[in-house]
């Protein structure tokens, strides 16, 4: 198995490398172990990014390490959110958890007249600041490692009052119609 163009963007945005060369490939190995506490074998990676020949399935323990790097929950989480994804993707209609500051703030909206604006506090995690006609509140926590525009939202939990509510979708029938990340000064 060959990881999709799309994860392998996530991975050389997140990591900061060229993930064509094999001392990048050992670099992202040790911020993938630093940030997981997890070590994934060179040759697997190199597998994984389709430098190295062989059939043989990854296991799902390393695509779960992969996928947490990344922010997702696991590989299961991570395939449905970026399954619409592909190399002919615009980049500029996605926003990675990974690339939004903490305490920066996103805005999306989908229709009919939904519009809902997000604290970033670490990670994947976001708290509600403002919302405008959807089922999310002020205050609730969302766990949301991916934006893309004309998908749907996929949010792996909703925490309200420090009870999880669990998965919500937003815009599960247009997608989301914009996505912005908002100068907060």
């Amino acid at each position: 198995m060959v990881l999709n163009v799309f994860v392998k963007y996530l991975l050389s945005q997140k990591s900061g490398l060229n993930l064509n060369d094999g001392v990048h490939l050992n670099k992202l190995i040790e911020k993938i172990e630093e940030q997981e506490h997890e070590h994934i074998g060179l040759n697997t990676m190199k597998r994984l990014m389709g430098q190295i020949k062989d059939e043989r399935e990854p296991r799902p323990s390393t695509l779960n390490i992969i996928a947490r790097y990344l922010g997702f929950e696991n590989w299961d989480v991570m395939s449905e959110a970026t399954r619409h994804v592909n190399s002919s993707f615009d980049h500029g209609g996605s926003l990675a958890s990974f690339s939004v500051p903490e305490g920066g703030l996103v805005e999306y909206s989908y229709l009919p007249d939904r519009k809902v604006r997000l604290r970033h506090l670490s990670g994947s995690k976001y708290v509600v600041v403002h919302n405008e006609n959807s089922q999310l509140r002020e205050g609730d926590v969302i766990d949301a490692p991916l934006f893309v525009l004309r998908f749907p939202l996929l949010v792996s939990d909703v925490v309200r009052n420090g009870v999880s509510l669990g998965h919500y979708t937003a815009g599960k029938i247009t997608g989301l119609t914009s996505i912005q990340l908002i100068d907060n000064d």
